[in-house]
């Protein structure tokens, strides 16, 4: 099991976690949203790309707060990858190999 943290420091703007090795499948096993911006945050979560890849879990984190998730499971193939529409927002994905 891996962790990294990741700081969306641009709104609208692709911030890669980890890039998924060729043949692996990896699974988001938790995720710590901690929204330091000034509005509420959609954070979103893909496999791949926001333009081409595939929307895995969508979450709004209310101003100043941390939201937590433990258990989501999605499945990854190709990189896992944050984008919001608020910066200063910090996302930390625990994440493993399938």
């Amino acid at each position: 099991m891996a962790t990294k943290l990741v700081t969306i420091t641009a709104a609208g703007t692709d911030a890669t976690v980890v890039t998924v090795p060729a043949n692996k499948i990896y699974k988001v096993t938790g995720i710590i949203i901690t929204n330091r911006a000034s509005a509420n945050a959609v954070v979103e979560v893909y496999d791949g790309p926001s333009a081409s890849g595939e929307l895995k879990l969508k979450v709004i984190a209310e101003t100043g707060k941390t939201v937590a998730f433990g258990e989501v499971k999605p499945e990854f193939s190709t990189s896992i990858v944050v984008k919001s529409d608020q910066a200063d927002v910090d996302v930390m994905v625990e994440y493993e190999e399938r």
